[in-house]
């Protein structure tokens, strides 16, 4: 069985929703109530951390960690959308 690619909590935040998703997709509105859940998703599980744990997110990143975080961020929005629901 494949490593999951949520935390437990993470899986529990989506699992709340999936009563949300399903009215959306019923309404058509599954594109606007992604980008809705997305946007949640990053404030309350910041991909940085997932990134550079104990890092803080003041200081500045080299040029390569912004690589890092910004395909990070790219690749979570993929996995977010397509996986779960």
């Amino acid at each position: 069985m494949p490593k999951p690619w949520t935390s437990k909590e993470q899986l529990a935040w989506l699992n709340a929703r999936k009563i949300d998703f399903l009215e959306a997709k019923k309404e058509d509105i599954i594109i606007a109530w992604l980008d809705e859940v997305t946007e949640m998703w990053f404030q309350d599980f910041p991909e940085f951390n997932a990134c550079f744990p104990g890092k803080d997110e003041a200081d500045k990143l080299t040029q390569a960690e912004e690589e890092k975080l910004n395909a990070s961020i790219k690749a979570r929005k993929g996995v977010s959308h397509s996986q779960h629901f």
